[in-house]
């Protein structure tokens, strides 16, 4: 049986690199030239994103090195890799298998917010990946840490029937997917949970049945939940 050397580096943000090499791959921490590279990610990552990959394998400052400046570079260029595990499969081949980060949403459709919060450009991943996550629109492109803290927080249940629309700290809007005329004032320190986003309907639906003549005006109504304990229920600019 062929013995097999197990290195980990230990990295920033407490990912690892882990070398494998047969004892008939030579010695462990460079890794030689004449080496071919295959690259396993699933099947998430643009064509952009492995092209960035093979093009750090195959520069010199990396990959003929040592492992621990080759997973640094590619950390950086593709941010979303959490780990890498470099296998020599043979004497002539490595096999370079990722882990990635899990987005989360899609901010402006450009961006896209991690699992830990960290903000990637959009076109590291599939369409395929990207389409299907809860988006948010705002009206730059200036994500701080606290707005993707602030998103990474809100229920799943907004996005489903809501469209979110971030507009400061301390203002932002959900508009209702089903009714144009109506949405909630949120803000960071107050993000509704299930049973709030409920209960906002149904002060809704008791006011407008209430004043019915509400109803035959070109009017929008927003229920603002940014109090303590309490929703108020008003037109939308008051």
């Amino acid at each position: 049986m062929k013995r097999v050397r197990k290195i980990a580096y230990k990295l920033l943000y407490g990912a690892v690199v882990t070398i494998l090499a047969s004892c008939l791959g030579g010695a462990v921490g460079a890794l030689g030239k004449d080496m071919k590279y295959v690259v396993h990610s699933g099947d998430h990552l643009s064509e952009k994103a492995v092209q960035i990959i093979y093009s750090d394998i195959d520069s010199p400052d990396t990959s003929f090195k040592n492992p621990q400046k080759l997973y640094e570079k590619l950390q950086h260029d593709v941010p979303v890799i959490s780990q890498a595990t470099l296998v020599y499969t043979s004497p002539s081949e490595v096999s370079v298998n990722l882990k990635l980060q899990h987005p989360r949403l899609v901010v402006n459709d450009k961006y896209l917010i991690m699992e830990n919060e960290s903000v990637v450009s959009a076109d590291l991943f599939k369409n395929s990946i990207v389409s299907p996550l809860p988006h948010i629109n705002m009206d730059h492109d200036d994500i701080s840490h606290q707005f993707s803290a602030c998103v990474n927080n809100l229920p799943e249940d907004v996005f489903k029937d809501y469209e979110v629309k971030w507009e400061d700290n301390t203002r932002i809007k959900l508009q209702d997917k089903h009714d144009d005329k109506f949405s909630i004032i949120a803000s960071c320190s107050s993000l509704p949970d299930k049973l709030l986003l409920s209960a906002c309907q149904k002060v809704k639906e008791k006011e407008l049945s209430a004043k019915p003549r509400y109803l035959k005006k070109n009017r929008k109504w927003v229920a603002d939940i940014r109090f303590k304990e309490q929703i108020v229920f008003k037109e939308e600019g008051e």
